[in-house]
């Protein structure tokens, strides 16, 4: 679905997210589901939803940690697609918009791994935004 040179944005209408203690935490207020992503993951997430492209990412990602661009930029596409499968993030159309600077010092000592989203939907009710209502029958 992406490329190297996509360039991603938080869907903001219904998404809200941020990285606490170097885990992403992640809730889509449509559906209320919510992800969340460790470490390198949630470094991966920062970099993404600066508006930074796929390669960027990658390259920022593989200095860091010290691994190889081209599987981390290939681990990112992945994850990128599975965000934007989630309705978390959409393209960037407008080639203009800036970038956001992000500190990866929190990462430096790991191992390159690829991201897990893992997504949680037991309190789907209780996090979206307009949650349906129960179905009353009427006679």
């Amino acid at each position: 679905m992406f490329n190297p040179s996509s360039r991603l944005r938080v869907n903001d209408r219904h998404v809200t997210a941020s990285v606490i203690d170097g885990e992403a935490i992640i809730i889509n207020l449509e559906s209320g589901l919510y992800y969340s992503l460790d470490q390198l993951g949630a470094a991966a997430w920062e970099l993404l939803a600066s508006g930074q492209s796929i390669a960027a990412a990658a390259d920022a990602l593989a200095q860091a940690c010290k691994g190889d661009s081209s599987v981390i930029a290939a681990d990112l596409q992945h994850l990128a697609d599975q965000l934007a499968s989630s309705g978390l993030v959409s393209l960037i159309e407008d080639a203009t918009v800036p970038t956001a600077a992000v500190d990866l010092s929190a990462i430096s000592q790991l191992s390159w791994a690829p991201p897990t989203l893992n997504v949680y939907d037991d309190m789907g009710d209780v996090l979206a935004l307009d949650p349906p209502l129960p179905q009353v029958a009427i006679d």
